[in-house]
């Protein structure tokens, strides 16, 4: 009965906007109109607020959530036997009864969980309408102030022998102009307020335009050595406070602006500050908040784990992806390291068997609930957010490589060295280990592959700074001169003797370069029998013996 009850309430609180478009555009016309006012929102409001604060305060709530422990309470009474902790006798009949209550108990809690979330997720859609329409009266409010301030316009000129009548004209509607809440909820027109709760592609739409109005200016374009990346520019106007618009989304929308979408506006924040410090010659205070804008980034990365937040839509006017926003940021700001950790972290979301949905570890009763259709079915939009995720990984330290790389020949040589040591390790480098690093550089075919030879084609001596698991088979495959390279200069000197042996014995190859690779087999060989090494333990025993043979050959 009380099931019954609260799902006749819900139906009479909802009913009369559930099948009406929330806002809409009429023809020839920019400017959305919505379904409730502020008054109305307010009144639809009210009530479900007081019943979703009601619902919190119930038990049964905690219980629904409880699988794991009631899974592992029915498992235990079932397995153990029938004796109890005190070690006498149980009886069966009773441990079935308690079962059977403990699923009816889970059964009761898990339907009012269900008209929980009916309730808090249509609380927040009509809240993400009175925000829209709050920050679109504001736009309205500040062009009345700056129009009030303009000269009133001129009477035009009209003939005396014009007729009398023709000044007898209807009176003119006068529409306000579009604002930057209209152009960016345009999606959104025609969606009713049942798929702002429970269709997959409205809460997309609605968290494109929640991001879209709470971000900066768009970055510019990459670079030559990058142009695969490019990034549109914004084509849409832009809201005038966004910061205060990402604080009302985060306070009532969590449906639509959740926490990644919040990191990522704090991100930019400090990007923006850093641009100002970096302009003001406060080179250190800018270099910190670049580094905690990374950081952010990564921590939002960590929640973007929907197609949605990394695929972008291949239309012109069609904002970009969350992960897409965050690389463009991060890059224009030369931190293309940052850029490439948050393009893994969400590769690492869709490895495998990747679709989790947009919340990861939620029950396919409350996905069918209020996501849509059940995240299993994406598997080709996991497939193509992966790979989406690895292409701006790749685009990341490729652009992160040629700006070091520039960098480092604009810097001072050493006379001493003429130029050709290594310097300390930069930001490049700090990308090519987070790939290696990272799950994909094992689950993911070809992407490792990719990365290094990225890295070859910048600057091969790069690769001679990453451990020997990561580049050995690429290095075996495609340069075995820098692998030996590798081995002699990590001191596995017995490593460089037998690559450069098998090399020397290889039946393919001019007679010339085997004969150098024996030369380097055997003076490998002798610095291994000199300076025995740990790593040399696991290859075959290289002494003065073999060191002769080597050059007997």
């Amino acid at each position: 009965p009380r099931h019954d009850a609260l799902v006749l309430l819900v139906s009479r609180l909802l009913r009369p906007c559930w099948f009406k478009p929330a806002l809409w555009f009429e023809d020839n016309s920019n400017r959305a109109k919505f379904l409730l006012d502020r008054r109305d929102l307010a009144a639809v409001r009210g009530p479900l607020d007081e019943l979703r604060a009601a619902l919190r305060e119930e038990p049964a709530l905690a219980v629904a959530t409880r699988h794991d422990l009631l899974a592992a309470e029915r498992h235990r009474r079932r397995v153990s036997g029938t004796v109890d902790a005190t070690g006498r006798g149980v009886d069966v009949a009773r441990l079935d009864d308690a079962a059977r209550d403990a699923d009816a108990a889970r059964a009761e809690a898990k339907e009012l969980h269900k008209i929980y979330r009916l309730v808090a997720r249509s609380a927040e859609a009509l809240a993400f309408l009175d925000v829209l329409g709050r920050a679109r009266d504001a736009e309205d409010r500040t062009r009345w102030a700056a129009a009030k301030d303009e000269a009133p316009p001129t009477a035009p000129a009209v003939s005396p022998h014009s007729s009398a009548l023709a000044f007898v004209t209807a009176p003119k509607k006068i529409e306000r102009p579009p604002t930057a809440v209209d152009a960016h909820a345009r999606p959104l027109g025609g969606a009713t307020l049942r798929d702002l709760v429970c269709s997959r592609r409205a809460h997309e739409a609605a968290r494109a335009c929640a991001r879209g109005l709470v971000a900066f200016e768009g970055p510019a374009k990459t670079n030559g050595q990058n142009a695969k990346r490019v990034v549109p520019p914004r084509k849409k106007p832009a809201y005038a406070w966004p910061g205060d618009l990402a604080k009302e989304l985060s306070r009532h929308c969590g449906l639509y602006f959740h926490g990644g979408d919040a990191r990522a506006h704090a991100a930019a924040l400090k990007l923006e500050r850093a641009a100002r410090l970096a302009a003001q010659r406060r080179d250190a205070e800018a270099d910190a908040e670049r580094l905690a804008a990374g950081a952010a980034y990564a921590a939002a990365a960590k929640e973007w784990r929907s197609p949605a937040d990394v695929l972008s839509v291949n239309e012109p006017d069609a904002p970009l992806s969350a992960l897409d926003a965050a690389c463009a940021s991060l890059a224009s700001h030369s931190q293309g390291a940052a850029a490439a950790t948050c393009a893994l972290t969400c590769a690492g979301h869709f490895l495998g068997h990747a679709t989790r949905g947009l919340d990861d570890g939620a029950a396919d009763w409350e996905g069918g609930l209020y996501r849509g259709a059940p995240a299993r079915s994406a598997t080709g939009l996991a497939d193509d957010a992966l790979r989406a995720c690895l292409d701006a990984a790749v685009a990341a330290v490729e652009s992160e490589l040629y700006r070091c790389g520039a960098a480092e020949a604009a810097a001072p040589r050493d006379d001493a060295t003429n130029g050709t040591a290594r310097k300390a390790p930069d930001a490049a480098d700090a990308a090519l280990a987070a790939c290696c690093a990272a799950p994909a550089a094992k689950k993911a075919p070809g992407f490792l592959d990719r990365v290094l030879a990225k890295a070859r084609a910048a600057d091969d001596r790069r690769l001679l700074r990453l451990p020997l698991r990561a580049v050995e088979a690429f290095l075996r495959k495609h340069d075995p001169y820098l692998l030996w390279r590798h081995h002699s200069t990590h001191g596995h000197h017995a490593a460089a003797a037998r690559l450069m042996e098998d090399l020397a014995t290889a039946p393919e190859g001019p007679l010339s370069n085997r004969i150098s690779c024996l030369v380097r087999a055997a003076d490998a060989a002798r610095r291994a029998a000199a300076a025995p090494s740990e790593a040399d333990a696991r290859e075959p025993a290289c002494d003065a013996a073999r060191a002769r043979e080597l050059d007997e050959l």
